[in-house]
């Protein structure tokens, strides 16, 4: 907090010093005005009237000078070095910057730097339709990233929003979580499981074994060399790569996973 991350020069600088520094000559000579008042109005030369007057106007003097100091105070006038300091209003990470050397500013600009604090962050997940009904607020999630493999991250969905998004049909879910030595970064992107407590059984089965055709999922049935079924099923959840069917498939049967779309096509054609 407080550190300097640019240091701007501007007209108006050069303006609140030249204020600043008639005002203070002005209070010098209504001051000096004022003390000869006062000694004048003690011999009886003086009115009451002129005195109050006198301190009148180095009243409004001053309140001058607060306001001017308090106007470069709030831009961070440096008047040695001629510039406005911008300095971080709170501490944290320096997340954008929109500033350059030679750049121009005007009331117009947006904002120049974005400090964040990233000791919590917000992790935005989507969440496609079909697993829509499967999430719920405070559900606990594991988050891993390419960045560090084999470490697992944990939060909560702490917020769903209630609207889809118009691009991508996707809804999304905010985790907030601590993040412990700043590991997770702005921008990050990451795979987040859902972790639900399920009391049923289901088989699963590699998603890559599934065949999509005319809105329909298919499997191919292993019986025998020369009998294979194609079977329809229904896709339920997703995770790690893996499909779970609600049924359709018994424990045991076993699955072609290997060239099994030539052979869905092959079998297409009989």
């Amino acid at each position: 907090m407080g550190q300097v991350l640019a240091e701007v020069k501007s007209v108006e600088l050069n303006s609140l010093q030249s204020e600043s520094g008639n005002i203070v000559q002005q209070i010098k000579i209504a001051e000096r005005k004022l003390e000869s008042l006062k000694d004048l109005h003690s011999d009886g030369i003086a009115s009451a009237k002129e005195l109050q007057e006198a301190q009148s106007e180095l009243d409004i003097l001053k309140s001058e000078q607060q306001k001017t100091s308090a106007n470069m105070s709030l831009y961070n006038a440096s008047p040695a070095r001629g510039v406005f300091q911008v300095k971080a209003p709170s501490s944290g990470i320096v997340t954008s910057k929109n500033i350059a050397p030679g750049t121009q500013l005007n009331s117009e600009t947006e904002a120049l730097f974005t400090v964040s604090n990233l000791d919590e962050v917000w992790v935005m997940a989507n969440i496609y339709t079909s697993n829509i009904a499967e999430i719920k607020e405070a559900m606990p999630v594991e988050i891993t990233t390419l960045s560090y493999p084999g470490k697992i991250f944990h939060g909560k969905v702490s917020l769903l929003s209630q609207v889809m998004d118009n691009d991508s049909k996707v809804l999304q879910a905010r985790i907030v979580m601590p993040n412990k030595d700043l590991l997770l970064k702005p921008g990050m992107m990451v795979d987040i499981t859902a972790i639900k407590n399920e009391t049923t059984m289901q088989v699963c089965v590699p998603e890559a074994a599934l065949v999509f055709d005319n809105n329909e999922y298919y499997l191919l049935i292993y019986k025998e060399d020369c009998s294979i079924e194609v079977r329809k099923v229904n896709a339920g959840n997703r995770n790690n790569n893996k499909i779970y069917l609600p049924e359709g498939v018994t424990p045991g049967e076993k699955i072609i996973t290997r060239n099994h779309l030539l052979i869905y096509q092959a079998l297409q054609s009989f």
